[in-house]
Order: structure tokens, then C-alpha cells, then sequence
């Protein structure tokens, strides 16, 4: 199997960077992953590390699963950045599993930046199949049938090629404990009916692999995407009297390049109002289209931003985010950009948007500038800047989105009182 998982790597190009970190979660797959990868570090030159998330989902069960990590980890003598999030608290209209994968792949993000390294993931060849599966029932078009790319920004995974019966053999043959999630047999889960009820009952037949007949579809639709997207890429303009030409496949594919996470219906409202015009369309929250000089634009409205709100303990809801302000009585050192000596705060915390003359005292960088010109040296587009969440405490910045803690209000060994700040989309 290592040789197997190699060629992956290599044949796809996924290892570009000096540090790859495995996020590890206990199961099978998993267990495999940073096993297979702690080998073949040595052998293709890359630093190792594992990330861990305990969602609190499932009390003492999901406490040992961290345990059982912790010593996996210690005992490959790889480093182990871990995070206790208590998922059920932050998912009030919104499914466990959707706020799950939020807290997950957040923390991902936020590890892959802080190390310049590539996050793996353990998907394999069925996790693939059941996702084409789930996306067909949801009514995917092509990019979603598409279902797990093998590399998505920092995202690489290195098993896709690789089934769930070769993982375990792997497992047996190094005589790997892995820990079993008791929700896995849990039908409620659309994931799991797919797996239990629907691909179960393909397995009994003896004319039909469907393992191997999906992967194969699913190699042959991406070609087809593939196609598409250079032939978008191609056609890019923003120019109306060329959008409307365009046939819908296309026109799809260069609006969602502009304007992320939107569906057949928003995509419906930007095709009204291509052909009728009108002076702007709300395409979802406080995201407008408009068309200006035969331009189509998007942009953030901020006419239904709270000025400023002031934070407590536990979960704060603003402009469509969510602040989590935990209390902390030690700082991992994964999470120290997010934390905060309280008193070094001179009154309450608040929460804004940018306003002009903000100060910003960057920890990282050692430096001090205006807000103003640190989102320009960085790049951030307007409606970027204008949506950035900012802390403050009697008119100073305490704490910025995207950036962590001032460095004036950083705990110290001396420090006390101390939270953490951590903010959900």
C-alpha cells in the first residue's frame, strides 16, 4: 500500500510543500493515513505533523477517540495540534455535520497558513462513491458528480485511490487499533443510508463492481468539467451583451468564479436580470448584483450591518458570523494568535466593522499600521475589507479578523485572565 499511495502522490503532484499535516480523527482511514504518511515522509522528504478536533459530539466516546490520537501520534512520534469545540452549542439552524465540517476545515485552514504546510485528509475510494452518491440525490450538476478532488488549495488526499477493505488490511497487517464512531451505523445520516442501504445492496450483486464502474464515471465527468472550464475561462467577461450569449453551462461557471457558494436559484436571479436589466437583485444575504455601463458587478450591501455590538461570554451572533469568547485557564500554542489578556482591556469588548483611522499593532510582523493600508498591502478586495469583524475596547482594536490578537493584548507568562477568540461564518 505504501507503494500504491506513492504513486498517488506523485503521479497527481500532491506534495508541495515542506510540511504536510494529517488530520487524524482516530477512525480506520485515518489511523492509515498518518501511518502510511509517517513512512513515507522519510522516504520523499517532508515533514510531518497531525491536527486533531474533538467536537464534543459524543461525551466520553469522542474524548477517548482524542486520547486514543494523542498516543497514536506519540507513539509515530509525530507532533499533534489538537482543538476541543463543543459543535452542538454552535449549530442552531444548522446541521451537526455541516457546523462539524465548518470547525473542522477551519481549523485547517488556520494550521495550514500558521505552518505553510498542505492539510491531508483521509477520504478513500468509497468515501468518493458515497459522495457522488449523496450529490446525485441533492441534485448536483457536473462539478458536484465530480464528488472528492484528489487537491483543492492546501487540501490533498492521498488515499483516494485506495478502498476502505485495503485500509483495513493495512491496519491489520501493522497490527493498528483504530476507534469505531458508533454514529457510522446511524441512518439519519444521509452518508450512512447511502453506505448501508443503497451501495449494500449493489455489493450483493455479482455482474456490477459499482465501487469500480462509479470511479470510473466519475474520472469521465471531470474530463467533461474540465472541458467546460476552459472553454469558461476562455469566454470570461463581465461585459453583459457577451454574458447573455453565453449557453448556461458557461455563463455558470464564470459568475460562480466571481461570486461563491451560489446555487440554480441565485444563479436564476443573475439570469434575470441579464436579460431584463433593473437596477440590482439581492442574490443572498447582504450580496447584490447589479449591472453598471453593460458591467455586471456584485458587491456587499452594508445597509443592514450593526454599527457595533457589544460581547459576552459564549456565542455572539453579528453580521452573519459567529464569535465564540471562551474563557481559557492555559494557551495551546496553536491558539495563542486568538487569544487575549483581559486585563489589558481597559473597558468591555465590542464588535464592529472597520471605521477610518483604525490601528492595528500586527504580533507576526512587528509592525503598526492603519487598518487601511494593511488590508491594501494584503491584497483584500473592497467588500473584503469593508466585512473583516474588529474587536475593540475603548477604541482600540483588541483583536481583527483574519489576523488575530493585537500584539498589545497578547497574554503573557504573567497572564490571568485570559479568553479565546474564534469566529464562524
Amino acid at each position: 500500500m505504501y507503494n500504491k499511495v506513492a504513486k498517488t502522490i506523485k503521479d497527481r503532484k500532491l506534495i508541495q510543500a515542506d510540511t504536510v499535516i494529517a488530520a487524524v480523527s482516530g477512525g480506520a482511514d485515518s489511523v492509515c493515513l498518518v501511518e502510511l504518511l509517517t513512512s513515507l515522509s522519510k522516504q520523499m522528504g517532508f515533514k510531518l505533523m497531525a491536527a486533531h478536533v474533538n467536537h464534543n459530539i459524543r461525551g466520553d466516546e469522542s474524548d477517548a477517540d482524542q486520547r486514543y490520537v494523542q498516543k497514536l501520534c506519540k507513539e509515530l512520534g509525530v507532533p499533534l495540534f489538537e482543538k476541543s469545540v463543543n459543535v452542538l452549542e454552535l449549530c442552531k439552524n444548522r446541521s451537526v455535520e455541516e457546523t462539524a465540517r465548518e470547525v473542522r476545515y477551519g481549523f485547517f485552514e488556520e494550521l495550514a497558513k500558521k505552518h505553510c504546510a498542505q492539510i491531508a485528509t483521509a477520504h478513500t475510494r468509497d468515501d468518493n462513491v458515497e459522495t457522488f452518491f449523496i450529490n446525485l440525490a441533492r441534485g448536483s450538476g457536473t462539478r458536484g458528480l465530480c464528488a472528492i478532488p484528489y487537491k483543492r488549495d492546501y487540501i490533498i488526499r492521498p488515499l483516494l485511490d485506495c478502498s476502505r477493505a485495503e485500509v483495513l488490511r493495512h491496519l491489520e497487517s501493522c497490527k493498528l487499533e483504530y476507534r469505531v464512531d458508533s454514529t457510522n451505523s446511524d441512518t439519519d445520516y444521509l452518508r450512512n443510508f447511502i453506505r448501508l442501504e443503497i451501495l449494500t445492496k449493489f455489493k450483493e450483486r455479482q455482474d456490477i463492481d459499482i465501487y469500480k464502474s462509479v470511479s470510473r464515471a466519475i474520472e469521465n465527468i471531470k474530463t467533461d468539467c474540465e472541458a467546460l472550464d476552459r472553454l469558461a475561462l476562455s469566454a470570461d467577461t463581465d461585459e453583459v451583451d457577451k454574458l447573455i450569449l453565453l449557453d448556461d453551462a458557461l455563463l455558470y461557471r464564470i459568475i460562480a468564479k466571481r461570486c461563491k457558494g451560489i446555487d440554480s436559484m441565485h444563479f436564476e436571479k443573475i439570469k434575470e436580470l441579464l436579460k431584463k436589466g433593473g437596477k440590482r437583485v439581492q442574490i443572498k444575504g447582504e450580496l447584490f448584483a447589479r449591472i453598471v455601463k453593460n458591467r455586471l458587478e456584485f458587491y456587499q450591501s452594508s445597509q443592514k450591518v450593526l454599527s457595533s455590538l457589544t460581547l459576552s461570554e459564549g456565542i455572539n451572533e453579528f453580521s452573519g458570523s459567529k464569535i465564540l469568547i471562551k474563557k481559557a485557564k492555559e494557551i495551546n500554542s496553536v491558539l495563542t494568535n486568538n487569544a487575549v489578556d483581559c486585563d489589558k482591556i481597559s473597558n468591555g469588548l465590542k464588535v464592529r466593522h472597520k471605521r477610518d483611522g483604525d490601528i492595528f499593532y500586527h504580533q507576526k510582523r512587528k509592525t503598526t499600521k492603519s487598518l487601511k493600508k494593511l488590508f491594501t498591502s494584503d491584497g483584500l478586495l473592497r467588500e473584503q475589507k469593508n466585512s473583516r469583524i474588529i474587536i475593540e475596547s475603548g477604541g482600540e482594536i483588541v483583536f481583527c479578523e483574519g489576523y488575530g490578537t493585537d500584539a498589545r493584548f497578547l497574554p503573557d507568562k504573567d497572564s490571568k485572565n485570559i479568553i479565546t477568540v474564534e469566529i464562524f461564518k
